[in-house]
């Protein structure tokens, strides 16, 4: 009995050693999650900063172009008239109108350029060059593409019996014609001449459909027929 205590007592001990390791290792590895998950927050924390970096450098080099922008803008002051593009702008001493024509440029923030001409100032858009009023050739976006029948890219012999013989009646050997073959006009024109072809060298029965392909499933639509 007391050898058996004994054993017993061991075996207890043992496995309480064995659960004590299986925790240690639980431990270690739930240490591992969390070095993991705090690894993932810091390189989410930098990616964010980075993108708060561009974002700001975007907003400056917006901030640079209104500028710019506003840099360039008409300063209209004298009393010749400006040519505008679909008509003259009377300019002259500041008014109501000249104010609200100013304040409006200046919106729209538009950028012009002086061209300076004996005589004439004519205002125009930088980057409009003669010719881009152009007509440009393009494809007809309506066109469809061409269809096809079932036997457009198939080569029609006169010895494939087995593909003529989807085309004949069962019971009579008849030709079917477009309507229910839905082929085109010269691949039908092909079948028929095939189908006699191979009527006339006795590959094919003339009054009835070969008995070996009875039961192949129809291409034709023999649904009208019934």
């Amino acid at each position: 009995m007391s050898r058996n205590r004994k054993q017993l007592l061991t075996q207890q001990q043992e496995e309480q050693e064995q659960q004590e390791e299986e925790q240690e290792h639980q431990q270690e590895e739930q240490e591992q999650q969390q070095e993991e998950q705090e690894e993932q927050q810091e390189q989410e924390e930098q990616r964010e900063d980075e993108q708060e970096q561009q974002q700001e450098e975007q907003e400056q080099q917006q901030e640079e172009q209104e500028e710019q922008q506003e840099q360039q803008t008409v300063r209209v002051g004298t009393k010749n008239p400006v040519f505008v593009s679909g008509g003259t702008v009377p300019v002259g001493p500041p008014s109501s109108l000249g104010m609200l024509l100013l304040g409006r440029l200046q919106r729209l923030k538009a950028v012009f350029t002086l061209r300076v001409n004996p005589g004439v100032r004519t205002v125009s858009l930088d980057g409009v060059q003669q010719g881009d009023d152009a007509l440009v050739k393009m494809e007809n976006p309506y066109l469809q593409p061409p269809r096809g029948c079932i036997l457009c890219n198939v080569n029609v012999d006169y010895k494939n019996i087995q593909l003529l013989s989807q085309f004949i009646s069962p019971h009579s050997g008849r030709i079917y014609g477009r309507h229910l073959t839905g082929l085109c006009g010269r691949k039908q024109r092909e079948v028929t001449k095939a189908i006699k072809k191979a009527q006339a060298l006795g590959f094919m029965p003339v009054t009835h459909k070969h008995p070996q392909f009875m039961k192949d499933p129809n291409i034709c639509s023999t649904k009208r027929l019934e």
